[in-house]
This record gives C-alpha cells, sequence and structure tokens, in this order.
C-alpha cells in the first residue's frame, strides 16, 4: 500500500477501521517524523492525558530513558502538561509515574520533605 501524508490523514480523520494491525505499523514507522526520544516524550504525554495504569508507564519511561531522555526531561514533561490537563489528571499521573521514575512519593509525605499545598 503506498500512501502519502493526505492519505493518512485522511484514515486518521475518519478513524479507518479496516486497517490490519501490520498496515498500520506500516503507516506509522512511514509518517512518525518524530525522533524516538521526541517520539517516547510524545507518548508520555498522550499516555498522562488518557489516565494510564502504572504498567504503561513504566514501558514509557523505560522507552524514554532508553532513547536518551532524563527523569529530568520527563517531570518537565508533567510541568508542560499541567495546564492541559488539569491537576486531578497530574495528581493521578505523577503518583503512577513515581515508581518507573525511581520515586517513592509515599516516603516523600511521610518525611515532610513535600507537603500538600494548603490555602
Amino acid at each position: 500500500m503506498t500512501m502519502d501524508h493526505d492519505d493518512v490523514f485522511h484514515m486518521l480523520a475518519l478513524g479507518e477501521p479496516n486497517l490490519a494491525d501490520q498496515q498500520w505499523q506500516e503507516v506509522i514507522e512511514r509518517f512518525e517524523g518524530l525522533d524516538p526520544q521526541s517520539n517516547s516524550i510524545a507518548r508520555l504525554g498522550a499516555l498522562v492525558a488518557l489516565g494510564a495504569n502504572e504498567a504503561s508507564f513504566a514501558a514509557a519511561v523505560d522507552t524514554a530513558i532508553g532513547a536518551g531522555s532524563t527523569v529530568e526531561e520527563l517531570v518537565g514533561v508533567l510541568c508542560a502538561l499541567a495546564p492541559i490537563v488539569g491537576t486531578a489528571r497530574l495528581v493521578v499521573a505523577a503518583s503512577r509515574l513515581a515508581p518507573a521514575l525511581g520515586i517513592d512519593a509515599d516516603a516523600m509525605f511521610e518525611s515532610g520533605s513535600v507537603s500538600p499545598i494548603r490555602r
């Protein structure tokens, strides 16, 4: 199947249901257009927006770190997403991401090094 970017955009916009997984993989590989590090950061952002589970975050962090991202950059992704996804979604994502980032979120609150914001 030979497609140009217009064909792919049309398929994406219509939610093309008739492509097999193999065909989608070929489309993704051909039109992805992002380097592996940018791709992994974009996917992490999508997982945050979707409210993914801990296992998905762990896989995304492994991929991002393997592509050259640092923990600091991944925390920066969370900061960049805050105004878009909202505080509630971000708090849930941060708690699910913490183990993958090597952060003990529970210990932060127990030790008093981080305290919830009080108004």
